[in-house]
């Protein structure tokens, strides 16, 4: 049977790196794709943005919207394949079989979706072996990168290279819109209600692509400052916990959540920093509550 595949890229300010993850796209030996592109982008390159659109599979979305679920949610209603990709707008594939490996891994209809490693393009650290805590189903995927070299089922993938069934995927609502401009977690409410639902996804290391994580432009740079996290990803972190985790799990889930914010070294040299990052934590720890009680943001069909 053949399988139309459908990529999602949301973008924001980073027309040179999404033309060459295009380029890349364009390079695969499967053909049967199209290219979903959501832009939120206030001043359009319309250089870059012509060379992108002159492909005949390309879709080019301009959406004032700036949030990466809503973008991806566009996306999804857009989208004519039978298999959606997320992919983040810079990224590197070097691999001319890339898009062919889930291709041929969802051919097993009893597949609900595949996540491929996301390396940085700084470290480039690929793991032969996965850490043992990493095998815990309830909390593994919270402490350990998903670039090993070993193939697995697990329950969580970054959306910058993720591979779904369209209909599950609407089945579900998409992705949860509360999680605005990027928020810390987005990607782990979609993935934890689509593998509760429709089971597990195979962690496929050939699928494999480079991450080079620009300072500038992207989905989730909203901070006025490099040296604490924006409020929203304190909002969607205690989102998530409230409504995606069981109270049993929330001490491990918390320490998670206070590393991430905590742990830089900016944070640890100066006090003052501290403070503010405590008050926005306080802050998220409200402002998700009062997101739990409004419910959830999802696609209406």
């Amino acid at each position: 049977m053949k399988i139309k595949l459908s990529v999602i890229i949301p973008t924001i300010n980073r027309y040179n790196d999404l033309l060459n993850t295009v380029n890349d796209l364009m390079r695969q030996n499967f053909k049967d794709f199209e290219i979903i592109i959501i832009d939120q982008t206030d001043n359009i390159n319309e250089k870059i943005v012509s060379q992108i659109k002159s492909n005949s599979i390309t879709n080019y979305i301009l959406s004032n919207v700036k949030s990466a679920s809503a973008a991806r949610n566009i996306g999804i209603i857009e989208s004519k394949g039978d298999i959606l990709l997320f992919l983040d707008d810079d990224v590197i594939i070097n691999d001319k079989e890339y898009l062919s490996y889930f291709i041929s891994n969802l051919k097993d209809t009893s597949i609900s979706g595949i996540v491929g490693p996301i390396i940085d393009i700084n470290t480039k650290t690929v793991r032969d072996i996965r850490h043992k805590w990493s095998h815990n189903k309830h909390w593994g995927w919270l402490f350990f990168p998903r670039n090993y070299t070993e193939e697995c089922t697990i329950n969580d993938g970054g959306a910058g290279n993720l591979c779904v069934r369209r209909k599950h995927t609407l089945e579900i609502g998409g992705m949860d819109e509360n999680f605005v401009k990027g928020a810390h977690r987005e990607e782990s409410d979609f993935n934890h209600r689509y593998t509760k639902k429709f089971g597990w996804y195979l962690f496929d290391p050939r699928c494999s692509l480079i991450h080079i994580g620009r300072q500038t432009g992207g989905v989730r740079s909203w901070n006025k400052s490099v040296k604490t996290k924006a409020q929203h990803h304190f909002d969607g972190a205690f989102y998530f916990i409230f409504k995606d985790v069981k109270i049993k799990h929330y001490p491990v889930h918390l320490f998670a959540t206070l590393f991430f914010f905590f742990y830089r070294k900016e944070i640890i040299r100066r006090p003052d920093l501290a403070i503010v990052t405590f008050l926005k934590l306080i802050r998220g720890i409200f402002n998700g509550l009062i997101l739990l009680k409004n419910g959830p943001k999802y696609i209406t069909q």
